[in-house]
């Protein structure tokens, strides 16, 4: 049987480690932000690009193949692939998103500056 203080130390240690654990997993979500932050950059200037190129918003085969090359690294590393499902769909649901709002966004300006030539008044030339 463990005496009150022992029970007590093992406890405090438990807390120690779980924190330290716990600062870990903090760190670590930071840096997945952070990555997410400059991954969803560059997805905007493909957005753009797309935009620019009448381009369509969304790439099933390379969203597949990329997948695919990331299920094989998930499995290389230890992880499991399924969990990768969920979140990549979440990720390309996003970036599908962006694409379309970006290239709606460009579509809306070039109707605009049509509008703005068709609207235009030619100056009239009559006489005062």
């Amino acid at each position: 049987m463990s005496s009150p203080d022992s029970s007590s130390q093992a406890e405090g240690n438990a807390a120690a480690e779980l924190a330290e654990l716990r600062a870990s997993v903090d760190s670590i979500d930071s840096a997945l932000l952070h990555v997410l932050a400059v991954r969803f950059d560059i997805t905007r200037q493909v957005s753009e690009l797309k935009a620019k190129h009448s381009l369509p918003a969304s790439d099933p085969q390379r969203e597949a193949e990329h997948l695919n090359e990331l299920r094989a690294l998930a499995t290389a590393s230890g992880l499991e692939p399924s969990v990768l499902d969920p979140v990549f769909s979440l990720i390309y649901g996003r970036v599908v998103r962006s694409h379309q709002d970006v290239a709606s966004s460009h579509q809306f300006d070039a109707s605009l500056v049509a509008q703005s030539l068709d609207n235009r008044k030619t100056p009239s030339l009559r006489r005062s």
